[in-house]
C-alpha cells in the first residue's frame, strides 16, 4: 500500500525523453530544408543545386539542432518545477494501517515547516511527511522519508 502511494508519486514527476527531441528535431529540420531548398532554387535558377544545398543543410544542421536541444534541456531557464500532488496519502490513517506518533510544526521568519510521522501497526515501518510553506517566496517543499524509527530519527535529527 505504501510503496504504490510512493510510486504513484514518482510517477508524477516530468520527464523528457530523447526520442522526443529526435522526433522534434527531425520534423523541424524537413520543415526547414523545404524552405532552404526554395531559397537555393529561387537565388541559383538550378533545382539539383537546390537540392545537393538541401541534403547537406538537412545532414549538418539534423545533428546540431539535437545537441542544441539537449544542452537546453539540462538549463532551467523560464521553466516552473511541478507540484508535487499528495492526494493518495493518507492522512488521517486508520487503525489497520498507521498509527500517528508525532506530529511537529513550527513558524520562523515566515516559513512554516511541518512533519508528521506514522508508524504501521507492528511498529517497524515509520513514514514522515515533510512540508514547508515560506510565505514571503511562496515557496513549497514536500517530501516522504520512510525507514525505521531510528533511521527517521537521524535524519530529521529528532526524538520520537
Amino acid at each position: 500500500m505504501l510503496k504504490s502511494r510512493l510510486t504513484k508519486l514518482k510517477e508524477l514527476r516530468p520527464t523528457l525523453d530523447k526520442a522526443r527531441h529526435i522526433l522534434k528535431s527531425l520534423s523541424y529540420r524537413i520543415y526547414s530544408t523545404c524552405i532552404t531548398i526554395t531559397i537555393a532554387a529561387l537565388v541559383t535558377g538550378d533545382i539539383d543545386k537546390a537540392l545537393a544545398v538541401g541534403v547537406v543543410d538537412f545532414s549538418v544542421k539534423l545533428f546540431t539542432y539535437y545537441i542544441h536541444e539537449r544542452i537546453w534541456f539540462y538549463i532551467p531557464f523560464g521553466l516552473q518545477r511541478p507540484r508535487k500532488i499528495h492526494v493518495d496519502i493518507d492522512w488521517e490513517p486508520t487503525d489497520t494501517s498507521f498509527k500517528q506518533i508525532a506530529f511537529i510544526q513550527s513558524e520562523t521568519g515566515g516559513v512554516r515547516k511541518r512533519v508528521k510521522i506514522v508508524a504501521d501497526k507492528h511498529n517497524q515501518l515509520h513514514v514522515a511527511y515533510l512540508s514547508s510553506y515560506n510565505s514571503k517566496t511562496k515557496e513549497r517543499y514536500n517530501d516522504i522519508i520512510t525507514g525505521t524509527k531510528q533511521e527517521i530519527e537521524e535524519q530529521l535529527k529528532i526524538k520520537l
